[in-house]
């Protein structure tokens, strides 16, 4: 049974390639799930796509990655989401989604299993998951059970203007609701800007993330690492840059793995052991700079992964 399970949306992302356009699996779920599996992480995902081609592709992929892809379901209904990639001369990178609603967003309660929730040490989510009503009810489900037998719960809000729907204030609303779940969260520091109305400097001062153990990435220049009254800087790694996609999700993954890697899951309530644990300022730092490895090792090829 896996260690992570991480549920929301698998999407089909074709990247640019001089002329063309290639076909690459992606979804920030998805994401963090492949990476995590390629660290030797037993990693599952609940997800549902398209009955069609995209879908067949990405089960496919994430299974090839050996991530459990047992409760990833297909639906006649509706179809796979499917993104367009865009690249500028730097290589960042910008979205453009289609096929909404995509099968991702009718992930039902139904397709929740209990006993597979419990069976992990650390779930995690994402704010997309939370778009559609099926999925959001699904995913607090899955919440829910998991926060009640003691798991570990990791948020990024993975903000994505373009599918706002043009109620920035509601949308913003919509995403904090869930950071109350979380005990990890991933933030980059455009999100804290957009979420919070805050600069990065304002959190050595403010701690409005209580006990929670927080990182706000900042691309190349590296990460922060905010922890009840520690914040730290984490320069990052200088490489050449060809695609930004993914990035964040590999640094999601890095820091999972890190946690995973402490020594706070010899009980079964592992929730319980993460709030007990002093993290030292030593682990902080150590957790942050695999990340920015991780996140700096994504960037140096095309595709999210």
């Amino acid at each position: 049974m896996p260690d992570v399970i991480t549920i929301g949306e698998m999407l089909a992302d074709f990247v640019p390639e001089k002329k063309y356009y290639l076909l690459r699996s992606g979804g920030a779920i998805s994401n963090v799930a492949v990476n995590l599996s390629r660290f030797n992480i037993k990693t599952g995902i609940i997800s549902k796509v398209g009955n069609d081609f995209l879908g067949d592709y990405l089960i496919n992929f994430v299974k090839k990655n050996k991530v459990d892809v047992s409760l990833v379901s297909k639906t006649n209904e509706n179809k796979t989401g499917l993104v367009f990639v865009f690249l500028d001369k730097n290589g960042e990178r910008d979205f453009s989604f289609y096929g909404a609603p995509s099968a991702d967003q009718f992930l039902d309660k139904k397709d929740i299993l209990p006993e597979y929730i419990k069976s992990c040490k650390i779930l995690h989510f994402g704010s997309i998951g939370m778009i559609g009503f099926k999925s959001r009810q699904a995913t607090l489900k899955a919440i829910k059970i998991a926060k009640k037998t003691g798991k570990i719960i990791s948020y990024d809000p993975n903000v994505r203007l373009n599918l706002c729907e043009g109620d920035i204030e509601r949308f913003k609303i919509n995403i904090k609701k869930y950071f109350k779940y979380a005990d990890i969260i991933k933030l980059s520091k455009e999100e804290l800007e957009f979420l919070f109305n805050m600069k990065i400097t304002d959190l050595a001062e403010k701690n409005i993330f209580g006990k929670k153990l927080v990182f706000i990435s900042c691309g190349k220049n590296g990460c922060y690492v905010k922890y009840k009254n520690v914040f730290r800087y984490i320069p990052g790694y200088k490489v050449k840059v060809v695609d930004t996609t993914g990035a964040g999700d590999a640094f999601m993954a890095g820091i999972l793995y890190k946690i995973l890697k402490l020594n706070i899951f010899n009980k079964d309530n592992y929730r319980k052991n993460f709030y007990n644990k002093k993290f030292t300022t030593d682990e902080l730092v150590e957790i942050a700079k695999f990340a920015n490895k991780a996140g700096a090792k994504a960037v140096m090829k095309k595709g999210a992964v």
